[in-house]
């Protein structure tokens, strides 16, 4: 396996997937999604939740296969380094294994507590920002 397919902090721009160099495009007539979630559960709560985050109309934003591995675009560099950043926005989220494929990104996010408020980083000055975070 060349690049990381996991893990943070590695600049390494390429990772192995499991597709092929001919990316079949999304329709809607043959692709039904159904929503898997659980209803009545509190996606708020502490626990492990896998992600998936599509681009708009599945366009293959984020890189291109090249030999069945994926070359991360600019758009895709800065998926990765925003994934990186979210525990150090969210104190009580802390990020798993991902992987950034052409047109969507799959992740594992940590919710370690119960969400709740959200602290006013320091150098922000009198700008009164964060407040109670919603339930989703």
């Amino acid at each position: 396996m060349r690049g990381p397919l996991f893990g943070r902090g590695d600049p390494a721009p390429t990772y192995t997937t499991i597709y092929n160099s001919i990316m079949v495009k999304y329709d809607p007539q043959k692709h039904h999604r159904r929503s898997i979630r659980l209803k009545g559960y509190d996606y708020a709560s502490a626990g492990a939740y896998y992600v998936t985050i599509v681009a708009w109309q599945r366009e293959c934003l984020f890189g291109d296969v090249v030999n069945g591995d994926v070359r991360l675009s600019q758009r895709g560099e800065i998926v990765r380094k925003w994934w990186e950043e979210i525990p150090r926005h969210f104190q009580n989220v802390e990020t798993g294994a991902f992987v950034i494929m052409p047109n969507h990104v799959h992740g594992i996010i940590y919710i370690i507590e119960r969400r709740g408020t959200v602290p006013v980083p320091e150098d922000l000055g009198n700008h009164k920002l964060g407040g109670e975070t919603p339930p989703l």
